[in-house]
């Protein structure tokens, strides 16, 4: 009894979906083919004049035809669009008004010539294939609409904007998942703007877990934006092990051999503010950047400079830890100050992320100047309610007056290492 309520469940869904995109399909369409009827309604007396002038102008006797269509005279509209094709046989227009026409007057011989017709004669115009569109979505035939909009999104990004709230009504039932998907597995030029799209509407994650496993599933890699905005989805959600793995399945070899408790603790890489990588916010009060100095252990170390025009309640430099739970780690850094002037200084951070921001531990303050040095603090992670933590760089003072800074400061080498239980640092990899 529960399987039959089952499937008559789906089937109730399916149909209200169908219904939807019965009435939403049509009005999306006839949006995109308004401007071509206002544009040929404007202008009926000009056109007869050119007729009169000129009986074979190929153009007036097209838009004489539109013009016909929208009014409701279809035998007009017929007369007018086939003068327009005796004139000019590859007038794809033309033959694309006769497919409503033909739908009006049940002439299914012709218009089945003139479906097929239309699209071989102007193979990438938008006004042929919305049309087509239209026609089957009265044909109740989805995969054939579909078929259309690809043609369309693909050639035209300005259809993103009709489209996809129709795209994204059916992608929420699993009759319309399984039709998208030769889009997601293909992929289609157009579906990582859709995917990212779905994210920002904030559909369902099943639904982008359904989709995001079609597409890690075929040769083609993902783009940078897809998996990034699938990351940032799953990290708002707290999902936080499927959100590394996925963020991990993005990195190169070179990489790849950066991860640690942190993440490219050297500053080495150019890869940042992407799931668990640094993250630099630049501002008009601070450069942010990955330079080279005297001193420093690789190529390249994180170096800040301060302009003390306005105040700046730094908060600018951060990565997402994800620490074991209930033991207890040390931070280890070198540090090199470059006569930051400052009343109370900066500070690294390591805070509780999950439900509240929770402070477990901080530096000594760094002001003033000296030379390359070594800097280590401790803290432990809680065993409830931590499960995800950050360190960020920070004005030590909260009060405006005290946010003033210049100079400038290099960090390298920045590693979280586990503790044993004689408090004797362990390896550097959890």
């Amino acid at each position: 009894m529960f399987k039959l309520f089952g499937f008559a469940f789906r089937l109730l869904l399916l149909l209200f979906a169908f219904v939807a995109l019965y009435y939403l399909i049509p009005f999306k369409i006839a949006q995109i083919q308004e401007k071509w009827a206002n544009e040929a309604s404007t202008g009926e007396a000009s056109y007869n004049q050119v007729l009169h002038w000129n009986p074979h102008q190929g153009d007036a006797l097209t838009n004489l035809a539109e013009i016909a269509k929208q009014q409701g005279d279809f035998d007009k509209a017929k007369s007018y669009a086939l003068q327009a094709l005796s004139v000019d046989p590859t007038n794809g227009r033309a033959t694309t008004i006769l497919i409503p026409v033909y739908e009006e007057t049940n002439d299914t011989i012709y218009l089945q010539r003139a479906l097929e017709l239309a699209p071989r004669q102007w193979t990438a115009h938008s006004y042929v294939h919305t049309t087509l569109a239209d026609h089957w979505a009265k044909q109740g035939d989805i995969e054939k609409v579909l078929q259309e909009w690809d043609l369309l999104l693909t050639r035209h990004r300005g259809l993103y904007q009709p489209i996809f709230p129709v795209l994204l009504s059916y992608a929420n039932s699993s009759d319309g998942q399984d039709l998208l998907t030769p889009f997601a597995t293909r992929p289609a030029k157009w579906w990582k703007d859709f995917f990212v799209y779905m994210i920002k509407q904030n559909v369902d994650l099943s639904v982008l877990q359904f989709f995001y496993q079609q597409r890690v599933s075929t040769n083609v890699p993902l783009e940078d934006n897809e998996r990034n905005a699938y990351v940032r989805r799953l990290q708002q959600a707290k999902l936080w092990d499927l959100a590394y793995s996925s963020w991990v399945s993005g990195l190169s070899a070179d990489e790849f051999a950066l991860i640690g408790s942190v993440y490219d603790g050297g500053f080495e890489s150019t890869r940042h503010d992407t799931g668990f990588d640094w993250y630099f916010r630049q501002s008009k009060q601070a450069r942010i950047s990955l330079g080279r100095t005297h001193g420093i252990a690789g190529k390249r170390a994180l170096h800040i400079v301060f302009k003390n025009r306005k105040a700046t309640r730094f908060k600018n430099v951060w990565q997402r830890l994800l620490l074991e739970p209930g033991r207890q780690y040390q931070v280890v850094m070198r540090a090199r100050v470059d006569n930051l002037e400052n009343p109370q200084g900066l500070t690294w951070k390591v805070v509780c992320a999950d439900e509240k921001t929770q402070l477990l531990a901080s530096s000594p303050p760094f002001r003033g100047t000296k030379k390359w040095h070594d800097i280590s603090f401790e803290f432990s992670v809680p065993e409830q309610g931590c499960d995800s933590q950050v360190i960020r760089l920070e004005a030590v003072s909260k009060y405006h007056h005290e946010q003033f800074f210049k100079g400038g400061i290099w960090f390298d080498e920045l590693n979280i290492l586990p503790l044993t239980p004689d408090s004797k640092p362990a390896s550097s990899k959890l």
